[in-house]
């Protein structure tokens, strides 16, 4: 029954595409403009930055600390609490690219990964997706960061970074999300 009651708002609240321009190709992400038909027959126009999608994980350790990267953000301006994480390559499989930021940013391998979500960032305005995975049966690796990429590497026991979140002392969302869901699975 629910399945028709969401294929009813889908048909009721779809927006077709027209056309698609290009405005602008970056290195990370290209800025579009989209000429659509809304529902009700009139038509508008729909901003969206393409981006190839990221990869996210959240590393936990037999003892439950997860190992967390600092690092500055302009967008923000300000130094973050994240988990490792990483643009996809178009084309990518989200494992692989998960896989090489666990190693490249935080030094580590992991026997097991287990994908928790697939995240919308902002779906708004960004196409981007986050898959985000739990990490589990560590080894350590050596660290490979990009060139342009300066990080603080530390450890936080889970039951922490919960807290942390819940005082909002971290704010990106791709880190809450892997926080909680890590939690819950560890907290049954």
């Amino acid at each position: 029954m629910a399945e028709l009651i969401e294929q009813d708002i889908i048909r009721e609240l779809y927006e077709s595409v027209d056309s698609q321009t290009t405005v602008h190709v970056g290195r990370v992400a290209n800025y579009d403009v989209w000429d659509v038909t809304l529902p009700d027959g009139r038509k508008a126009k729909r901003e969206i930055i393409r981006h190839p999608g990221a990869a996210a994980v959240i590393p936990v350790d037999e003892d439950g600390y997860v190992t967390m990267v600092y690092q500055f953000r302009h967008p923000v301006s300000r130094v973050t609490l994240e988990i490792p994480a990483g643009k996809k390559e178009y084309g990518e499989d989200p494992l692989v690219c998960a896989e090489r930021e666990l190693q490249e940013e935080v030094g580590l391998k992991a026997g097991k990964m287990q994908l928790l979500t697939e995240l919308a960032s902002s779906p708004g305005i960004f196409d981007e997706r986050i898959f985000i995975y739990l990490a589990t049966d560590l080894t350590p690796c050596d660290v490979n960061p990009d060139e342009d990429e300066f990080l603080n590497i530390k450890k936080f026991h889970l039951s922490e970074l919960v807290d942390r979140v819940m005082r909002n002392e971290i704010q990106d969302s791709k880190t809450i999300v892997a926080i909680m869901m890590a939690n819950q699975i560890f907290n049954k």
